[in-house]
Protein backbone atom coordinates (compact mmCIF):
# COMPACT_ATOMS: atom_id res chain seq x y z
CA UNK A 1 0.00 0.00 0.00
CA UNK A 2 1.25 3.23 -1.15
CA UNK A 3 0.71 6.72 0.14
CA UNK A 4 -1.92 7.50 -2.11
CA UNK A 5 -3.89 4.84 -1.33
CA UNK A 6 -3.54 5.81 3.09
CA UNK A 7 -4.32 9.45 2.12
CA UNK A 8 -7.93 8.60 2.49
CA UNK A 9 -8.40 6.40 5.36
CA UNK A 10 -5.97 8.65 7.35
CA UNK A 11 -8.28 12.09 6.27
CA UNK A 12 -11.55 9.73 7.59
CA UNK A 13 -9.83 8.98 11.26
CA UNK A 14 -8.77 12.76 11.51
CA UNK A 15 -12.60 14.25 10.82
CA UNK A 16 -13.61 11.56 13.09
CA UNK A 17 -11.51 12.24 15.92
CA UNK A 18 -12.19 15.71 15.30
CA UNK A 19 -15.85 15.48 15.80
CA UNK A 20 -15.32 13.47 18.98
CA UNK A 21 -13.48 16.01 20.50
CA UNK A 22 -15.52 19.06 19.55
CA UNK A 23 -19.40 17.13 20.20
CA UNK A 24 -18.28 17.77 23.83
CA UNK A 25 -17.83 21.20 23.23
CA UNK A 26 -20.82 21.97 21.17
CA UNK A 27 -23.38 20.53 24.11
CA UNK A 28 -22.55 22.99 26.10
CA UNK A 29 -25.15 25.64 27.25
CA UNK A 30 -25.05 29.00 25.18
CA UNK A 31 -25.19 32.19 26.84
CA UNK A 32 -25.08 34.26 23.53
CA UNK A 33 -26.89 34.04 20.46
CA UNK A 34 -24.03 34.79 18.04
CA UNK A 35 -25.28 36.08 14.08
CA UNK A 36 -23.76 37.11 11.54
CA UNK A 37 -23.34 37.76 7.82
CA UNK A 38 -21.43 38.01 4.77
CA UNK A 39 -21.68 41.88 4.08
CA UNK A 40 -19.68 43.92 1.53
CA UNK A 41 -16.95 46.60 3.36
CA UNK A 42 -15.66 47.31 -0.03
CA UNK A 43 -16.58 47.13 -3.91
CA UNK A 44 -19.70 48.86 -5.38
CA UNK A 45 -22.08 47.39 -2.43
CA UNK A 46 -19.85 49.19 0.17
CA UNK A 47 -22.17 52.32 -0.05
CA UNK A 48 -25.28 50.45 1.31
CA UNK A 49 -23.42 48.54 3.74
CA UNK A 50 -22.41 52.03 5.36
CA UNK A 51 -25.71 53.75 4.91
CA UNK A 52 -28.44 51.01 4.67
CA UNK A 53 -27.95 47.70 5.99
CA UNK A 54 -25.06 48.03 8.53
CA UNK A 55 -27.34 50.85 10.56
CA UNK A 56 -30.52 48.18 9.91
CA UNK A 57 -28.83 45.22 11.51
CA UNK A 58 -27.09 47.10 14.15
CA UNK A 59 -30.27 49.13 15.12
CA UNK A 60 -32.29 45.41 15.30
CA UNK A 61 -29.48 43.55 17.61
CA UNK A 62 -29.55 47.01 19.83
CA UNK A 63 -33.53 46.40 20.03
CA UNK A 64 -33.29 42.91 20.14
CA UNK A 65 -30.67 43.39 23.21
CA UNK A 66 -32.92 45.87 24.90
CA UNK A 67 -36.06 43.44 25.15
CA UNK A 68 -33.83 40.92 27.04
CA UNK A 69 -33.09 39.40 23.86
CA UNK A 70 -34.72 35.92 22.05
CA UNK A 71 -36.20 33.27 23.55
CA UNK A 72 -34.66 30.23 23.55
CA UNK A 73 -37.18 27.21 23.72
CA UNK A 74 -34.07 24.87 24.51
CA UNK A 75 -32.71 27.01 27.84
CA UNK A 76 -35.80 28.01 28.89
CA UNK A 77 -34.91 31.50 29.01
CA UNK A 78 -34.02 34.87 26.51
CA UNK A 79 -30.44 34.86 24.95
CA UNK A 80 -28.86 38.30 23.89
Amino acid sequence: MNRTEKLPKLAIYLIVLIMFISFPLAAQAKDKIVIGAARPLSGVSAFFEANAFGPIYKMWVDEVNAEGGIYVKEYGKKLP
